[in-house]
Protein backbone atom coordinates (compact mmCIF):
# COMPACT_ATOMS: atom_id res chain seq x y z
CA UNK A 1 0.00 0.00 0.00
CA UNK A 2 0.96 3.63 -0.64
CA UNK A 3 2.88 5.38 2.29
CA UNK A 4 0.27 7.14 3.90
CA UNK A 5 2.95 10.03 5.10
CA UNK A 6 3.49 10.78 1.62
CA UNK A 7 0.35 10.44 -0.41
CA UNK A 8 0.66 10.53 -4.15
CA UNK A 9 -1.73 12.80 -6.33
CA UNK A 10 -3.88 10.97 -8.80
CA UNK A 11 -3.90 11.49 -12.43
CA UNK A 12 -7.04 12.83 -13.72
CA UNK A 13 -8.85 13.65 -16.92
CA UNK A 14 -11.20 12.36 -19.80
CA UNK A 15 -10.13 9.85 -21.81
CA UNK A 16 -10.64 11.74 -25.42
CA UNK A 17 -10.74 8.97 -28.48
CA UNK A 18 -9.51 6.00 -26.05
CA UNK A 19 -12.39 3.18 -24.79
CA UNK A 20 -10.97 2.13 -21.55
CA UNK A 21 -9.56 -0.65 -22.69
CA UNK A 22 -7.45 1.60 -25.02
CA UNK A 23 -6.50 3.58 -21.77
CA UNK A 24 -5.40 0.45 -19.76
CA UNK A 25 -3.40 -0.58 -22.79
CA UNK A 26 -1.37 3.03 -22.22
CA UNK A 27 -0.85 2.37 -18.47
CA UNK A 28 0.10 -1.44 -18.80
CA UNK A 29 2.81 -0.25 -22.04
CA UNK A 30 3.86 1.95 -19.60
CA UNK A 31 4.58 -0.67 -16.32
CA UNK A 32 2.49 1.30 -14.34
CA UNK A 33 1.54 0.31 -10.73
CA UNK A 34 -1.34 0.97 -9.21
CA UNK A 35 -5.02 1.26 -10.03
CA UNK A 36 -7.04 2.68 -12.55
CA UNK A 37 -10.41 3.49 -12.40
CA UNK A 38 -12.41 4.70 -15.09
CA UNK A 39 -16.04 6.25 -14.30
CA UNK A 40 -19.70 6.22 -16.80
CA UNK A 41 -19.65 8.66 -19.31
CA UNK A 42 -22.55 10.40 -17.50
CA UNK A 43 -22.33 13.99 -16.17
CA UNK A 44 -23.12 15.75 -13.21
CA UNK A 45 -26.54 18.21 -14.62
CA UNK A 46 -29.35 19.25 -13.12
CA UNK A 47 -32.19 18.29 -15.76
CA UNK A 48 -35.61 16.69 -15.33
CA UNK A 49 -34.67 13.71 -17.15
CA UNK A 50 -34.20 10.38 -14.95
CA UNK A 51 -30.26 10.46 -14.32
CA UNK A 52 -28.02 8.15 -15.72
CA UNK A 53 -27.03 5.29 -13.68
CA UNK A 54 -23.43 5.82 -12.39
CA UNK A 55 -20.77 3.13 -12.27
CA UNK A 56 -16.79 2.41 -12.46
CA UNK A 57 -14.29 -0.76 -13.36
CA UNK A 58 -11.59 -0.45 -11.12
CA UNK A 59 -8.29 -2.08 -12.54
CA UNK A 60 -4.96 -3.21 -10.40
CA UNK A 61 -1.98 -3.31 -12.39
CA UNK A 62 1.05 -4.11 -10.51
CA UNK A 63 4.11 -3.50 -13.05
CA UNK A 64 2.46 -3.66 -16.51
CA UNK A 65 0.39 -6.33 -15.87
CA UNK A 66 -3.27 -6.51 -15.16
CA UNK A 67 -4.19 -8.44 -11.60
CA UNK A 68 -7.65 -7.99 -11.04
CA UNK A 69 -10.57 -5.83 -11.60
CA UNK A 70 -13.56 -5.25 -9.92
CA UNK A 71 -17.01 -3.39 -11.33
CA UNK A 72 -19.06 -0.94 -9.47
CA UNK A 73 -22.43 0.39 -9.76
CA UNK A 74 -23.09 0.52 -13.46
CA UNK A 75 -19.70 0.75 -15.32
CA UNK A 76 -19.33 1.95 -18.76
CA UNK A 77 -20.00 0.35 -22.17
CA UNK A 78 -16.51 -1.58 -23.28
CA UNK A 79 -17.14 0.71 -26.94
CA UNK A 80 -17.88 4.28 -24.58
CA UNK A 81 -14.92 6.80 -25.33
CA UNK A 82 -14.22 10.59 -23.47
CA UNK A 83 -14.85 8.67 -19.99
CA UNK A 84 -13.55 10.65 -17.14
CA UNK A 85 -10.68 8.35 -15.31
CA UNK A 86 -8.19 8.24 -12.45
CA UNK A 87 -4.91 6.59 -11.69
CA UNK A 88 -3.79 6.17 -8.81
CA UNK A 89 -0.57 5.40 -8.09
CA UNK A 90 0.27 2.65 -5.25
CA UNK A 91 2.43 0.09 -3.98
CA UNK A 92 0.63 -2.99 -3.78
CA UNK A 93 0.09 -4.69 0.03
CA UNK A 94 1.63 -8.34 0.77
CA UNK A 95 -0.98 -10.91 1.62
CA UNK A 96 -5.37 -11.13 1.07
CA UNK A 97 -5.10 -7.39 0.28
CA UNK A 98 -2.91 -7.98 -2.49
CA UNK A 99 -5.25 -8.01 -5.33
CA UNK A 100 -8.00 -6.04 -4.01
CA UNK A 101 -8.24 -1.95 -5.73
CA UNK A 102 -6.97 0.83 -3.56
CA UNK A 103 -7.92 4.48 -4.44
CA UNK A 104 -7.33 7.60 -2.50
CA UNK A 105 -9.66 9.38 0.17
CA UNK A 106 -11.53 12.30 -0.97
CA UNK A 107 -10.81 13.86 2.27
CA UNK A 108 -7.56 12.90 3.10
CA UNK A 109 -6.51 15.34 5.83
CA UNK A 110 -9.98 14.52 7.91
CA UNK A 111 -9.47 11.97 11.03
CA UNK A 112 -13.45 11.14 11.43
CA UNK A 113 -13.89 7.42 9.66
CA UNK A 114 -17.28 8.74 8.31
CA UNK A 115 -15.41 11.51 6.21
CA UNK A 116 -11.92 9.83 5.65
CA UNK A 117 -13.40 6.55 4.09
CA UNK A 118 -14.92 8.38 1.07
CA UNK A 119 -12.48 7.74 -2.20
CA UNK A 120 -11.84 9.84 -4.90
CA UNK A 121 -13.55 8.26 -7.57
CA UNK A 122 -13.86 9.72 -11.34
CA UNK A 123 -16.59 11.67 -12.58
CA UNK A 124 -16.35 14.09 -9.38
CA UNK A 125 -16.89 18.00 -10.19
CA UNK A 126 -15.82 21.38 -7.89
CA UNK A 127 -17.99 24.53 -8.08
CA UNK A 128 -15.69 27.32 -6.72
CA UNK A 129 -16.08 28.18 -2.99
CA UNK A 130 -18.64 31.32 -2.56
CA UNK A 131 -20.22 30.94 -5.52
CA UNK A 132 -23.23 28.59 -3.92
CA UNK A 133 -24.33 28.38 -0.40
CA UNK A 134 -26.07 24.97 1.18
CA UNK A 135 -29.45 26.49 0.14
CA UNK A 136 -28.87 26.35 -3.41
CA UNK A 137 -26.37 22.75 -3.67
CA UNK A 138 -29.19 21.28 -1.97
CA UNK A 139 -31.93 22.77 -4.51
CA UNK A 140 -29.43 21.90 -7.53
CA UNK A 141 -29.10 17.77 -5.85
CA UNK A 142 -33.15 17.91 -5.69
CA UNK A 143 -33.13 18.69 -9.77
CA UNK A 144 -30.32 16.41 -10.11
CA UNK A 145 -31.68 13.05 -8.16
CA UNK A 146 -27.94 13.53 -6.82
CA UNK A 147 -26.73 10.18 -5.28
CA UNK A 148 -23.08 11.19 -3.33
CA UNK A 149 -21.10 13.35 -1.44
CA UNK A 150 -20.68 16.90 -1.37
CA UNK A 151 -18.20 18.68 0.42
CA UNK A 152 -15.99 21.56 1.36
CA UNK A 153 -12.91 22.59 3.23
CA UNK A 154 -10.37 19.93 4.20
CA UNK A 155 -7.56 22.94 5.07
CA UNK A 156 -5.86 23.07 8.79
CA UNK A 157 -7.39 25.34 11.53
CA UNK A 158 -3.80 26.01 12.47
CA UNK A 159 -0.65 24.75 12.92
CA UNK A 160 2.29 24.36 15.38
CA UNK A 161 5.56 26.60 14.94
CA UNK A 162 8.96 25.32 14.60
CA UNK A 163 9.15 25.73 18.22
CA UNK A 164 6.60 23.73 19.34
CA UNK A 165 3.96 26.33 20.25
CA UNK A 166 0.80 25.76 19.45
CA UNK A 167 -1.12 28.51 17.03
CA UNK A 168 -4.13 29.58 18.20
CA UNK A 169 -7.74 30.27 16.22
CA UNK A 170 -9.39 33.66 16.66
CA UNK A 171 -10.33 32.70 20.10
CA UNK A 172 -7.18 32.11 21.27
CA UNK A 173 -7.71 28.16 21.99
CA UNK A 174 -5.02 25.43 20.50
CA UNK A 175 -6.08 24.60 17.25
CA UNK A 176 -3.57 21.70 16.86
CA UNK A 177 -3.21 17.85 18.01
CA UNK A 178 -1.32 16.54 20.86
CA UNK A 179 1.35 15.32 17.96
CA UNK A 180 1.56 19.08 16.49
CA UNK A 181 -0.55 18.24 13.43
CA UNK A 182 -3.44 20.66 12.16
CA UNK A 183 -6.99 20.15 12.94
CA UNK A 184 -8.57 19.71 9.54
CA UNK A 185 -11.75 21.86 8.91
CA UNK A 186 -13.57 19.78 6.88
CA UNK A 187 -17.67 19.22 6.43
CA UNK A 188 -19.37 16.56 3.69
CA UNK A 189 -23.04 15.94 3.14
CA UNK A 190 -24.75 12.60 1.80
CA UNK A 191 -27.51 13.10 -0.91
CA UNK A 192 -29.83 9.87 -2.22
CA UNK A 193 -31.88 10.57 -5.23
CA UNK A 194 -31.71 14.36 -4.22
CA UNK A 195 -32.53 14.19 -0.85
CA UNK A 196 -30.24 15.47 2.23
CA UNK A 197 -29.85 12.36 4.71
CA UNK A 198 -26.87 12.73 6.15
CA UNK A 199 -23.94 15.35 7.26
CA UNK A 200 -20.03 15.29 9.18
CA UNK A 201 -17.78 17.55 9.94
CA UNK A 202 -14.70 18.16 11.84
CA UNK A 203 -13.98 21.48 13.89
CA UNK A 204 -11.49 22.18 16.17
CA UNK A 205 -10.60 18.21 16.63
CA UNK A 206 -14.25 17.70 17.32
CA UNK A 207 -16.78 15.41 15.05
CA UNK A 208 -20.11 17.33 14.18
CA UNK A 209 -23.13 15.57 12.72
CA UNK A 210 -26.33 16.38 10.91
CA UNK A 211 -27.16 20.44 11.57
CA UNK A 212 -23.99 21.24 13.19
CA UNK A 213 -22.17 20.20 10.55
CA UNK A 214 -24.71 21.41 8.06
CA UNK A 215 -24.17 24.81 9.79
CA UNK A 216 -20.17 24.18 9.21
CA UNK A 217 -20.62 23.41 6.30
CA UNK A 218 -23.01 26.67 5.00
CA UNK A 219 -20.21 28.74 6.78
CA UNK A 220 -17.19 27.36 4.40
CA UNK A 221 -18.76 27.28 1.56
CA UNK A 222 -19.77 31.20 1.78
CA UNK A 223 -16.00 31.99 1.94
CA UNK A 224 -14.95 32.88 -1.03
CA UNK A 225 -11.09 32.56 -0.10
CA UNK A 226 -11.77 28.83 1.26
CA UNK A 227 -11.44 25.73 -0.92
CA UNK A 228 -13.92 24.50 -3.59
CA UNK A 229 -17.02 22.47 -3.15
CA UNK A 230 -16.38 18.89 -4.24
CA UNK A 231 -19.14 17.02 -5.61
CA UNK A 232 -18.04 13.19 -5.96
CA UNK A 233 -20.83 10.85 -7.07
CA UNK A 234 -20.79 7.48 -5.58
CA UNK A 235 -22.23 4.01 -7.60
CA UNK A 236 -25.04 2.54 -4.79
CA UNK A 237 -23.16 -0.39 -3.41
CA UNK A 238 -20.02 2.69 -2.46
CA UNK A 239 -23.12 4.88 -1.02
CA UNK A 240 -25.02 2.67 1.12
CA UNK A 241 -21.28 1.44 2.82
CA UNK A 242 -20.33 4.91 3.72
CA UNK A 243 -23.46 5.68 4.92
CA UNK A 244 -23.37 2.93 7.14
CA UNK A 245 -19.82 4.95 8.79
CA UNK A 246 -21.86 8.52 8.82
CA UNK A 247 -24.23 7.21 10.46
CA UNK A 248 -22.57 5.40 12.87
CA UNK A 249 -23.65 2.26 12.25
CA UNK A 250 -21.20 -0.33 14.09
CA UNK A 251 -21.67 -3.65 13.60
CA UNK A 252 -20.12 -6.47 12.11
CA UNK A 253 -21.83 -7.36 8.61
CA UNK A 254 -20.98 -8.98 5.32
CA UNK A 255 -21.44 -5.50 3.90
CA UNK A 256 -20.13 -2.36 4.86
CA UNK A 257 -16.79 -0.50 5.99
CA UNK A 258 -13.85 -2.00 7.87
CA UNK A 259 -11.69 0.94 8.62
CA UNK A 260 -8.49 0.41 9.80
CA UNK A 261 -5.08 2.52 11.18
CA UNK A 262 -3.94 3.77 7.27
CA UNK A 263 -6.99 2.30 4.92
CA UNK A 264 -10.93 1.79 4.87
CA UNK A 265 -12.08 -1.59 3.02
CA UNK A 266 -15.55 -1.82 1.20
CA UNK A 267 -16.96 -5.58 1.80
CA UNK A 268 -19.74 -6.62 -0.24
CA UNK A 269 -20.99 -10.26 0.73
CA UNK A 270 -18.42 -10.43 2.93
CA UNK A 271 -15.56 -10.20 0.08
CA UNK A 272 -13.08 -6.63 0.07
CA UNK A 273 -14.20 -4.98 -3.18
CA UNK A 274 -12.09 -1.45 -2.67
CA UNK A 275 -9.66 0.37 -0.19
CA UNK A 276 -9.63 4.18 0.10
CA UNK A 277 -6.19 4.79 1.60
CA UNK A 278 -5.56 7.86 4.04
CA UNK A 279 -2.79 9.06 6.47
CA UNK A 280 -4.60 7.86 9.78
CA UNK A 281 -8.14 7.22 11.27
CA UNK A 282 -9.11 8.34 14.66
CA UNK A 283 -11.18 5.02 15.37
CA UNK A 284 -11.05 1.66 13.94
CA UNK A 285 -14.07 -1.05 13.85
CA UNK A 286 -16.56 -2.22 11.55
CA UNK A 287 -19.43 -0.53 10.18
CA UNK A 288 -22.78 -1.93 8.48
CA UNK A 289 -23.80 -0.70 5.00
CA UNK A 290 -27.39 0.83 4.83
CA UNK A 291 -29.73 -1.49 2.96
CA UNK A 292 -30.88 -0.52 -0.39
CA UNK A 293 -34.03 -0.57 0.71
CA UNK A 294 -33.70 1.85 3.36
CA UNK A 295 -31.37 3.65 1.58
CA UNK A 296 -34.66 5.27 -0.60
CA UNK A 297 -36.82 5.85 2.55
CA UNK A 298 -34.35 7.59 4.63
CA UNK A 299 -35.81 11.30 5.65
CA UNK A 300 -34.51 14.57 4.69
CA UNK A 301 -32.26 16.81 7.28
CA UNK A 302 -33.65 19.99 7.66
CA UNK A 303 -31.76 22.85 6.94
CA UNK A 304 -30.19 25.02 9.70
CA UNK A 305 -32.37 28.01 9.57
CA UNK A 306 -29.99 30.05 11.87
CA UNK A 307 -28.26 33.29 10.19
CA UNK A 308 -24.65 32.20 9.44
CA UNK A 309 -22.79 33.89 12.07
CA UNK A 310 -25.11 32.55 14.80
CA UNK A 311 -22.74 29.93 16.68
CA UNK A 312 -19.79 32.52 16.71
CA UNK A 313 -22.40 35.15 18.77
CA UNK A 314 -21.79 36.08 22.28
CA UNK A 315 -25.06 36.71 25.02
CA UNK A 316 -24.87 39.17 27.55
CA UNK A 317 -27.34 38.68 30.57
CA UNK A 318 -29.66 41.06 31.09
CA UNK A 319 -30.79 42.68 34.74
CA UNK A 320 -33.60 39.68 34.57
CA UNK A 321 -30.69 37.29 33.84
CA UNK A 322 -28.77 38.24 36.22
CA UNK A 323 -31.56 38.06 38.87
CA UNK A 324 -32.05 34.81 38.02
CA UNK A 325 -28.48 33.50 39.02
CA UNK A 326 -28.73 35.98 42.69
CA UNK A 327 -29.96 32.97 44.99
CA UNK A 328 -31.15 36.15 47.47
CA UNK A 329 -34.10 37.11 44.85
CA UNK A 330 -37.51 36.29 43.62
CA UNK A 331 -36.98 35.43 40.47
CA UNK A 332 -33.89 33.22 41.00
CA UNK A 333 -36.26 30.72 43.09
CA UNK A 334 -39.38 31.06 40.29
CA UNK A 335 -36.66 30.38 37.91
CA UNK A 336 -35.45 27.28 39.78
CA UNK A 337 -38.61 25.78 39.97
CA UNK A 338 -39.77 26.67 36.33
CA UNK A 339 -36.13 26.20 34.42
CA UNK A 340 -34.56 23.91 36.66
CA UNK A 341 -30.27 23.25 36.93
CA UNK A 342 -30.22 23.13 33.35
CA UNK A 343 -31.14 26.49 32.37
CA UNK A 344 -28.85 28.11 34.98
CA UNK A 345 -26.33 26.06 34.03
CA UNK A 346 -26.42 27.86 30.30
CA UNK A 347 -27.31 31.12 31.86
CA UNK A 348 -23.48 30.67 33.72
CA UNK A 349 -22.22 29.48 30.49
CA UNK A 350 -23.24 32.31 28.58
CA UNK A 351 -22.55 34.61 31.82
CA UNK A 352 -18.51 33.93 30.93
CA UNK A 353 -18.75 35.77 27.28
CA UNK A 354 -18.25 32.39 25.40
CA UNK A 355 -19.36 31.87 21.82
CA UNK A 356 -22.64 29.84 20.93
CA UNK A 357 -20.78 27.51 19.66
CA UNK A 358 -17.86 27.00 22.58
CA UNK A 359 -20.98 27.12 25.11
CA UNK A 360 -22.27 24.25 23.22
CA UNK A 361 -18.96 22.44 23.38
CA UNK A 362 -18.94 23.54 27.04
CA UNK A 363 -22.33 22.28 27.97
CA UNK A 364 -21.98 19.40 26.29
CA UNK A 365 -25.11 19.77 23.98
CA UNK A 366 -25.47 20.40 19.81
CA UNK A 367 -25.98 23.55 18.69
CA UNK A 368 -30.03 22.81 17.97
CA UNK A 369 -30.24 21.36 21.51
CA UNK A 370 -28.88 24.90 22.93
CA UNK A 371 -30.44 26.93 20.01
CA UNK A 372 -33.81 25.54 21.76
CA UNK A 373 -33.09 26.60 25.12
CA UNK A 374 -31.92 30.47 23.98
CA UNK A 375 -34.79 30.63 22.23
CA UNK A 376 -37.01 29.60 25.42
CA UNK A 377 -34.57 32.13 27.78
CA UNK A 378 -34.88 34.95 25.73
Amino acid sequence: MSDPAAPRTPLRGRSGPLDAAGLLKTLLDLGATGTLAVGSHAALDATDREPAPLGACLTLIEAGESIARQKLGHPPSDDATDLPFLFHSHDLPAGPMHGVPELPALLPAARAPGLLSVPRLPGSDVTPAGLIGLTQATEWAARSRFDGVLSVGGGATARRDPDGDADQGADGTDRSDDDGDAYPLVAAAWWVEGRLVAALGERDGREVRRSDALRLFARLAADPNGPPLAWAPLPRSVLCASLGVAQDRRKDAPSGLRIGQNDATYLQGGVPILRTAHPRADRKGRFAAVDDDALTRMPALPLPVDPPDWESRTYQLTLRGRDALDPMTELAMRFDREVGPSGKRILVTLRRGLTVRDAADDLGLDLDQLGAWLRRLE
